[in-house]
């Protein structure tokens, strides 16, 4: 014990943390017991102090820090064009019109009527979509150079086809000089003769213009819920700013590293969105609608009348010949439409049946069509389908429905997509203002310019520039409020201004324990010897005795 009372004052006389030597001076008892409350308080407020700094690293807080970097030149945007108008009347037929009506408002259900000819949305986006040419290009420059319909790509929205300037991140265009007429400049006609939206179809039928979006590279353009609206006759200013994200990874930010989609190239949020909305569809429809991208069949809504013919080259003598095949409830549809050309109502088949198909043809120089056919279920009643029976396929009216119901379940907000942002991204603001077009002083001019008359360009011309008006970049990167040096240096900090421990104070602790560890063996050690040497001598005494 003398060794272990010798060691503590030693400690105690010699340490460099504060206080401690005024417990073994030869001092008044009072005195030492007003210094042990002092170090006592001194070591707790200390503790409190560590904790609070702790538990706020672990509170993972940062601070953003917002700068303004100027270059030579930015990366001009994608922008992206859509028409209010979806399909053109020159393109479509008036059943068509009729049905897609009927579609919109009655839920796709007994719509066939309205058709009197096979009808496919995906085949009619193509062909009756907003068309970019020379009769709806009037005039494209960038940077006061000619530009053409070259210059844009075709991609498919809620607005039907729609036109993107400047989509590929590869071969992206620059702006090297700021201001109006140093970015893009087109001249665009409407044409709101060739209109065909209706009261009823949905809410956008009542304008006309252009529905625009100014978006990075390789990203979907969101139209719909993006972007901004030119009415006809104006002429748009779109002074655009740029800016850029830097964000933290977890558990700081919510951005994550390397992240990688199945069918896209890049990431983005947007993307990631759209790709877990594919999944959904694809999951519940077998299908995609035409808006997402994606190697999959994109979703039918083609009415295809019973009224058939076969074109598969056959040769026979026969004069009629019997098919006979099962089929499960969920491969009849393809192998019908596929072999025969035939549509069955989809809600007539049974769950978990099994169905045959006698398929009755009739030659036809080479060529045979369908006569009728029979669908006999097992243990069921036959039904016969004439030549000519007028029903919609059945698997790709169910389609219908299925986006339908898919797509209420997305804006219910039933679709929860694990969708984290960009560690780095980039976001366009756009400022707009409008001026009147045209002028009275330069209507004549306009007239000879575009072989058009002023009422007609006032109601179908819509004029845009968009551009940069700084070339800079307004960046906000978050950084940690806390990072792990500045949590050692605060600790630090705390312990030296209440109790002045440093790093080579904890070192001399820990060389003072560790020496009262081995004397605490040692004595063990002595202890135990003493108590066998005892035993050893008890014995000779008995011995001897």
């Amino acid at each position: 014990m003398v060794e272990q009372d010798d060691l503590d004052v030693d400690f105690a006389s010699k340490t460099t943390m504060h206080g401690v030597q005024r417990l073994v001076e030869e001092r008044p008892r009072s005195y030492k017991m007003l210094w042990v409350v002092i170090i006592v308080a001194s070591v707790g407020f200390c503790a409190w102090e560590v904790q609070k700094r702790i538990s706020n690293y672990f509170d993972y807080n940062v601070n953003t820090e917002i700068s303004l970097k100027f270059s030579n030149s930015l990366k001009f945007p994608a922008v992206t064009i859509c028409n209010f108008n979806r399909y053109r009347l020159s393109q479509i037929t008036e059943d068509e019109v009729s049905y897609l009506t009927c579609l919109a408002t009655n839920a796709s259900k007994g719509c066939q009527e309205e058709l009197k000819a096979p009808f496919n949305l995906s085949e009619l986006t193509n062909r009756a979509g907003f068309d970019l040419d020379a009769n709806t290009l009037w005039t494209c420059n960038f940077r006061q150079q000619a530009c053409s319909v070259q210059n844009f790509t075709s991609v498919v929205t809620e607005y039907g086809r729609c036109w993107t300037f400047n989509g590929d991140s590869e071969s992206a265009v620059y702006q090297i000089q700021p201001g109006f007429g140093n970015g893009l400049h087109v001249v665009i006609n409407v044409d709101q003769e060739d209109y065909t939206e209706r009261f009823g179809f949905d809410y956008l039928s009542m304008d006309a213009g252009l529905r625009v979006m100014v978006h990075p590279q390789n990203t979907p353009p969101l139209v719909y819920g993006s972007g901004f609206a030119i009415g006809t006759g104006l002429h748009a200013y779109t002074d655009i700013s740029v800016t850029e994200f830097k964000n933290l990874e977890e558990p700081w930010g919510e951005c994550k590293e390397d992240q990688t989609l199945d069918y896209y190239d890049t990431y983005s949020f947007d993307n990631c969105i759209n790709e877990c909305q594919l999944k959904r569809y694809v999951k519940s429809c077998e299908c995609r609608p035409e808006s997402l991208l994606g190697p999959f069949r994109i979703c039918s809504r083609r009415a295809a009348l019973g009224n058939m013919t076969v074109i598969t080259e056959f040769s026979t003598s026969h004069d009629v010949i019997n098919f006979r095949s099962p089929l499960s409830a969920q491969k009849h549809q393809r192998f019908a439409r596929k072999h025969y050309g035939i549509c069955i109502p989809y809600s007539e088949l049974p769950k978990n049946r099994r169905i045959w198909i006698e398929f009755f043809v009739g030659i036809k120089t080479r060529r045979f069509s369908v006569s009728f056919f029979n669908m006999r279920l097992d243990g069921g009643s036959l039904m016969r389908y004439q030549r000519g029976f007028p029903t919609v396929c059945g698997l790709e009216e169910k389609e219908v429905e299925c986006v339908e119901r898919v797509f209420l379940d997305i804006t219910n907000g039933e679709l929860e997509c694990d969708c984290a942002i960009e560690c780095n991204d980039l976001t366009y603001d756009t400022k707009l203002s409008y001026g009147s077009i045209p002028s009275y002083s330069i209507a004549k001019e306009t007239e000879k310019e575009f072989n058009a008359t002023a009422e007609f360009i006032k109601n179908n011309v819509v004029v845009m520039d968009v551009y940069y008006s700084l070339l800079s970049t307004q960046v906000f990167t978050q950084t940690k409020a806390m990072t792990s040096s500045a949590l050692l240096s605060d600790i630090g900090g705390q312990l030296g201004l209440f109790v002045g421990v440093s790093f080579i104070t904890i070192i001399e602790f820990m060389e003072f324990f560790t020496l009262k560890f081995k004397l605490f063996l040692k004595s063990k050690k002595g202890n135990r010897r003493i108590n066998k040497s005892g035993n050893e001598n008890g014995n000779e005494l008995n011995s001897r005795t």
